[in-house]
């Protein structure tokens, strides 16, 4: 059997968006046991979040990176970045192989890209010895 998706609100109670085409797919699913579950849907990294790490965040980790002897663009230095936190397993259901990959930025929620930038600068102070600023922090003192 297909997956049976709906789009819902909760405000005190469960409101599913679309509630005539959901029943229809409920109506028509084999009688059995099912698994319910609800998914909180979380917005893409901001652009704002985004036009910071390459502005300020990508900028401070490759002046650090340098000053340890690695020469790089800003591409590679967010490369690296990815390397170092955004690495992911994938498995081969059928081999049972493993490859790792490394997650694009452009895939991260806002929470997800906060706990990212999170990482990068506790790293930062502890193997670099560079801070990095908020943004709020930034914008008060320029």
């Amino acid at each position: 059997m297909k997956k049976i998706s709906a789009l819902c609100k909760i405000d005190g109670t469960l409101k599913i968006i679309k509630r005539r085409e959901f029943d229809l797919c409920i109506s028509t699913a084999p009688k059995g046991r099912y698994f319910l579950t609800l998914e909180k849907i979380y917005k893409k990294r901001s652009l704002n979040q985004n036009a910071y790490y390459f502005a300020v965040v990508v900028p401070l980790i490759r002046g650090g990176l340098f000053d340890v002897g690695y020469k790089l663009s800003i591409e590679q230095t967010h490369e690296y970045l990815k390397e170092q936190f955004l690495r992911q397993e994938i498995i081969n259901d059928q081999t049972g192989e493993i490859k790792i990959i490394n997650r694009s930025t452009t895939e991260l929620k806002t929470v997800e890209f906060n706990e990212y930038f999170e990482e990068i600068i506790r790293w930062a102070d502890e193997y670099l010895s560079i801070k990095i600023p908020y943004p709020n922090e930034f914008e008060e003192d320029n």
